[in-house]
């Protein structure tokens, strides 16, 4: 949980240095969204790590959801340097009818994205870049038992939702690799409220 709020204390001072810099020149992004996470777990070494109270009869619920914070700022027509950190959510199992908080996943992303605008409304792109991932403990103090830095790309859709292009929705498609040890890699479908400011 340390680890999350210094990545939230982060991006909040990347956001507000995008905004003070807007005033100058360029345009820079923002946004907020909500989506849902899918993980694939390894299950057996969650279970040799969880051992008790987890069981090899243990179920596990892979799938959680997911809030995204994002900043970024775009360095020509086509290309943006991105910073989007992701809550994806908790992992948890159920074991003889109780359910166990087993950790939770979140990280920060640093992509490139190169995109496209087709007509007035709509815009495609695709990112590619590197996340910090952290998982913490469950319970307690949630303190951080795994993190690296591992591989994500993603695809998404930028639509403009009235007026001029300062305010967008985005629907985009993540993935996310993480070391294998708990979590092979998981994929985050989420939308998020886009504001652009500055110049386009």
């Amino acid at each position: 949980m340390r680890k999350q709020i210094k990545y939230f204390n982060l991006l909040i001072m990347i956001g507000l240095l995008l905004v003070s810099a807007a005033a100058e020149s360029g345009s820079y992004l923002l946004s907020l969204g909500i989506g849902n996470s899918n993980f694939q777990l390894n299950q057996p070494s969650i279970v040799a790590n969880f051992n008790p109270p987890l069981t090899g009869s243990s179920t596990f619920n892979d799938s959680a959801t997911a809030f995204s914070f994002y900043g970024a700022k775009r360095l020509d027509e086509y290309l943006t340097l991105e910073a989007d950190f992701l809550i994806s959510g908790d992992i948890t199992a159920t074991e003889a009818g109780q359910i166990i908080k087993l950790f939770d996943v979140s990280s920060l992303a640093i992509t490139l994205a190169l995109g496209k605008q087709f007509g007035e409304r709509t815009g495609l792109f695709a990112r590619l870049g590197a996340h910090f991932w952290d998982i913490s403990e469950g319970s307690g103090n949630l303190n951080t038992f795994n993190s690296a830095v591992d591989i994500t790309y993603g695809i998404g859709m930028d639509v403009n939702l009235y007026g001029d292009r300062s305010r967008q929705l985005r629907v985009q498609w993540n993935h996310y690799e993480y070391d294998g040890v708990f979590i092979d890699d998981s994929d985050t479908l989420t939308v998020n409220l886009l504001f652009l400011i500055g110049e386009y």
